[in-house]
């Protein structure tokens, strides 16, 4: 349990890293502040549908920079962790197809490979939409010109990632999505649910797909996720007897608390030093600053 504690500083160092590197098209933020931004931004979250909040908590640590070109900058990140959890639950139902299908479906067994075949082919779109955004978006501006419209012109700020910019925040989405993954897993081993490395970290994989697709609030989340995580396990046939369901919903229940609960306590110290209004608000845009001090 203690190494699934150790995790939690590098998950959110990471999610650091990736927000300043992204909010770098619309001012320098140093990485302190970008740590401070993003458990800010987890305080005002853990209160509001699918963590919307989350964006409000980011920008409002801009000195200058636009927040709605910072928005949109946090919604590419986001966007790419979102696209990270679906291409692996897709993984884990490749994985489990023949247990999902057979066993608890009932279904015939062709149904394995249209469902392996729909994975190919969903994950490949994802994948080629998220990495042409610049060029999707560049298209629709030319063509449409809505992007001139307010609010919906912020999107031009895709057009400043090149796809370099883009695989390297996937990449850092990868490590965090299996940082807070093993940190489930190692959970799973604490509660003495026994199993290999593979089929543990597939199961985890399921289990943030379905969290991730069913709306919720934060502060209610921590029932949905047990839900699920007992779901998961059915439906691949693991564990379903009641002491497993007890360690199942502990170890899901601590995970949240570690990756959840603790740092939106940690973000609330951080809320005060959000400049909610500051003066070059009222003195039109402004593109890139400063680093922050």
């Amino acid at each position: 349990m203690g190494f699934a504690l150790a995790l939690m500083p590098i998950n959110w160092l990471i999610e650091s890293v990736k927000w300043q590197f992204l909010i770098g098209k619309v001012e320098k933020v140093t990485l302190k502040n970008a740590i401070q931004a993003v458990f800010a931004g987890t305080a005002i979250s853990i209160f509001t549908p699918n963590r919307i909040g989350d964006y409000l908590g980011r920008i409002f640590i801009l000195k200058k920079g636009d927040r709605l070109d910072g928005t949109v900058a946090t919604i590419a990140g986001n966007i790419a962790q979102l696209l990270t959890t679906l291409l692996m639950g897709s993984v884990a139902f490749w994985y489990y197809s023949y247990d999902i299908i057979i066993h608890f479906l009932e279904w015939s067994p062709i149904w394995i490979h249209i469902l392996r075949m729909l994975i190919v082919i969903i994950d490949s779109l994802l994948l080629l939409i998220f990495l042409n955004f610049p060029l999707i978006e560049k298209q629709l501006s030319q063509r449409f010109e809505i992007f001139k419209l307010p609010i919906i012109k912020h999107f031009n700020l895709l057009t400043e990632y090149q796809r370099s910019d883009l695989i390297k925040v996937l990449f850092l989405s990868l490590i965090r999505y299996l940082t807070y993954s093993m940190q489930f897993y190692l959970l799973l081993l604490a509660f003495n649910i026994h199993l290999n490395i593979v089929d543990g970290m597939m199961l985890v994989f399921l289990i943030f797909f379905g969290i991730t697709i069913v709306p919720s609030i934060a502060v209610a989340e921590l029932g949905i996720r047990a839900l699920i995580t007992l779901l998961v396990f059915s439906l691949v046939g693991q564990y379903t007897e009641t002491i497993y369901e007890i360690q199942l919903v502990s170890s899901t229940s601590i995970l949240w608390l570690i990756n959840i609960a603790f740092p939106a306590l940690i973000g609330g110290l951080f809320i005060f030093k959000l400049r909610f209004i500051r003066k070059n608000d009222f003195q039109g845009d402004s593109k890139m600053e400063e680093p922050l001090s």
